[in-house]
């Protein structure tokens, strides 16, 4: 039997939709903190808000390579000023929006509020992967953070975003 190629094309069109639907329904969050992350130590202080060009082109790489949605940790969710800069910045690179923010928590455990934010957006039931990025390490910050083990990428101050936390940051993903 000799099989056409037009039906090759079709199975193999059907196969990839079928994986693509299947990726489709696990949900993918970058939990995204700013200072230490879209900026460094170099960046410029004579300014309130600052992010650097290459931060925000490491960000939008994981974004173009993991179908994920972003969750602001940040402390500049409580900003509207800095919310504000920094959507006009994610708008510039063409990177998503976040789309939701982190609840404040009364400790200010940067950890907890990641907690609650999964907790209160995802039942048992559903399937997500999750990664942080930050600068702080949060297995300080907050009262349990077992839920982090595997899901962590500390990022150094000093210079950022870098290509190795991208790569890690879709390992983690993707994985």
């Amino acid at each position: 039997m000799f099989i056409k190629p037009a039906h090759v094309f079709f199975m193999y069109f059907f196969v990839a939709s079928l994986i693509l639907a299947a990726d489709l329904r696990e949900k993918r969050i970058l939990f995204i903190d700013v200072d230490g992350v879209l900026n460094n130590a170099n960046s410029r202080i004579d300014e309130s808000f600052v992010v650097e060009d290459d931060c925000l082109v490491n960000l939008k790489k994981i974004f173009d390579q993991t179908n994920t949605e972003g969750v602001l940790s940040s402390g500049w969710r409580t900003n509207q000023e800095g919310k504000k800069f920094l959507k006009k910045k994610f708008k510039e690179k063409k990177i998503p929006l976040w789309v939701g923010e982190t609840p404040v928590d009364i400790t200010n455990k940067r950890a907890n509020e990641i907690f609650s934010y999964l907790t209160d957006r995802f039942t048992n039931n559903e399937k997500y992967k999750f990664a942080i990025i930050d600068d702080l390490e949060l297995i300080h910050f907050g009262d349990n953070t077992d839920f982090m083990n595997g899901h962590f990428v500390f990022i150094d101050k000093k210079v950022g975003l870098t290509e190795k936390d991208v790569q890690d940051v879709i390992n983690i993903l993707t994985k």
